[in-house]
C-alpha cells in the first residue's frame, strides 16, 4: 500500500470513528428523550385517570380503592331529600318515614315522602370541627316503646364532652320529656365518636372517640376510645365485662377504638364496627379498620395500628381487624342488608367513605373477607350515613358541607339506592 493510500485510509477511519462517536451519542439522547417522553405521558395520563371532575390531584379526597367486582354498573340511586346540612344520622319509623340528624343541631322528620319545613327539634350543642349533634336512634320496639335516643356534644367544665339523651314520642311524632342516660363522656372537636344502635339483645351501644388522648382508649377507667353497652333505660347490663372489675367504668363493651362511627349486626347477630386510622398527629395515616366486636376486647389503638402489633408489655390479646384501609377511605357508615330489595347487597358488610367517596360491599365469612364490590362510585363525594330501610333499601347521605368536601348546589343530600331499569 502506498503512503498515499494509507493516508487515506487512517483518514476514512478516523473519520468512521468520528461518526460512529456522533452516532452513540445521538442514540443515547434519543433514548434518554424517549424514556423523558414516555415518564410525562404517564404521568398525564395518571392525572386523566386519576383526577375527577372537580376534584384536587394532592390533597383529593378521592382515593383509588381495590375490587373484585362492580355492582355499580348494575345500581343508579334516586334523591330522597337535597339542600340539607351534613345529615349525620337516619333513623326509621316505617318505609316511607324516617327522623334524621343535621350535625349543627336539628333533628329532621321525612313523613309519609315528605320533609317537614321545621324541625322537630333543635339541640343546643357545640357544632365545631367533627363534633355537634350526632347519633340518634329509635327504641327497637318502637311504636310501643316510643323512645328515640341522641348523642350530641356540649360544653363542660371548659371542654367538649358527649352526652346521651332518652326522647318520649308522642302520637304525632313529637318529641318530649328529655332524660339523660349517660353525660361527660371525653369528647373534643375530633374523634368525638358517636353511632348509636340496639343490637339483637335490644341494648343500646354507643362508639366514643379517644378525644384526642390517644391512651385513654386503652384506660378501663375512661369512657373514651371505647364502645359502650346500657339497658335502654340507661342502667348497667349485668353481663357487661367490666361490672365487677375495681376502677372500670361499667358501661364498657369493648375497648382500644380510636374513632369508631358506625356499626350493625349481621343475620347470625355478629357486630361489625368500622373505625378510623391515624391521620397523621397521633401517628402516621390510613389503616382504617372494621373489626368484629366480642365482649371485652381490646381492639388495640394506639398499640396496634391497622394489622401493625407494637410492643405490648402486658401481653394483652389484642384483636386484629377482619379488614384494613392502608390509605385512608375514613369510613362514614355501615350497614348489613338482611332483607335487601337488591340480592346482590343481601348479608354483605356495606361501608361507605368519607374520604374514600364510594360505597363498598364485603362479603365476610367466618371472619375473611372473600370479596369486595364497588356499590357506588366517586360522583357523591364524602358519604356519611348508611341505613337500610324496613323494607330492604339502601339509604345513604352525604357530607360534602362538613368543611372538608366540594359541595354541589344540591349537597348535602339524602340518596335511596336502587336496580337499573332493564
Amino acid at each position: 500500500m502506498s503512503q498515499e493510500q494509507s493516508k487515506n485510509k487512517k483518514t476514512q477511519d478516523t473519520a468512521f470513528d468520528l461518526s460512529s462517536l456522533f452516532l452513540r451519542k445521538n442514540r443515547r439522547r434519543v433514548l434518554i428523550s424517549s424514556v423523558i417522553l414516555v415518564l410525562v405521558i404517564a404521568f398525564i395520563v395518571g392525572i386523566i385517570v386519576i383526577v375527577q371532575p372537580g376534584k384536587l390531584l394532592f390533597g383529593s379526597t378521592y382515593r383509588t380503592i381495590e375490587t373484585s367486582g362492580d355492582l355499580s354498573e348494575k345500581l343508579t340511586v334516586e334523591p330522597v331529600i337535597t339542600d340539607l346540612e351534613v345529615p349525620w344520622s337516619i333513623s326509621f319509623i316505617d318505609n316511607d318515614s324516617f327522623f334524621f340528624t343535621e350535625r349543627p343541631g336539628r333533628l329532621r322528620l321525612y313523613r309519609n315522602g315528605e320533609l317537614l319545613l321545621e324541625p322537630v327539634l333543635v339541640v343546643e350543642t357545640l357544632a365545631n370541627g367533627e363534633a355537634g349533634l350526632l347519633g340518634m336512634t329509635l327504641h327497637p320496639d318502637f311504636p310501643s316503646s316510643r323512645f328515640l335516643y341522641l348523642a350530641y356534644t356540649y360544653r363542660h367544665n371548659g371542654s367538649i364532652a358527649v352526652k346521651i339523651e332518652r326522647y318520649s314520642v308522642t302520637e304525632d311524632l313529637a318529641l318530649t320529656s328529655p332524660r339523660t342516660l349517660i353525660d361527660q363522656i371525653p369528647a373534643g372537636a375530633f374523634h368525638a365518636g358517636c353511632k348509636l344502635a340496639f343490637g339483637p339483645d335490644k341494648k343500646l351501644y354507643i362508639t366514643t372517640g379517644d378525644a384526642g388522648d390517644r391512651h385513654s382508649a386503652q384506660s378501663l377507667a375512661s369512657l373514651a376510645g371505647k364502645t359502650l353497652r346500657i339497658n335502654d333505660d340507661g342502667s348497667i347490663p349485668d353481663d357487661n365485662p367490666f361490672v365487677n372489675t375495681p376502677g372500670a367504668q361499667k358501661e364498657i363493651w369493648s375497648y382500644g377504638h380510636r374513632n369508631a362511627q358506625a356499626l350493625d349486626w349481621d343475620s347470625h347477630g355478629i357486630m361489625y364496627l368500622a373505625e378510623h386510622g391515624p391521620s397523621g398527629f397521633d401517628g402516621g395515616f390510613g389503616n382504617d379498620e372494621i373489626n368484629i366486636i366480642t365482649k371485652g376486647g381490646n381492639y388495640g389503638w394506639p398499640v396496634q395500628i391497622g394489622n401493625e402489633k407494637g410492643q405490648w408489655a402486658n401481653n394483652v390479646e389484642i384483636m386484629m381487624p377482619v379488614k384494613v384501609y392502608p390509605e385512608a377511605i375514613a369510613p362514614g357508615g355501615l350497614t348489613i342488608p338482611k332483607n335487601s330489595i337488591i340480592p346482590e347487597l343481601k348479608d354483605k358488610v356495606l361501608v361507605s367513605g368519607l374520604r374514600g367517596t364510594t360505597i363498598l360491599a364485603l362479603r365476610i365469612e367466618k371472619g375473611i373477607v372473600l370479596s369486595q364490590e364497588l356499590v357506588i362510585d366517586n360522583s357523591f363525594g364524602r358519604i356519611r350515613e348508611l341505613v337500610t330501610s324496613p323494607e330492604g333499601y339502601v339509604y345513604f347521605s352525604t357530607s360534602n358541607r362538613d368543611g372538608r368536601g366540594n359541595p354541589k348546589s344540591s349537597d348535602d343530600a339524602i340518596y335511596r339506592i336502587i336496580l337499573k331499569e332493564e
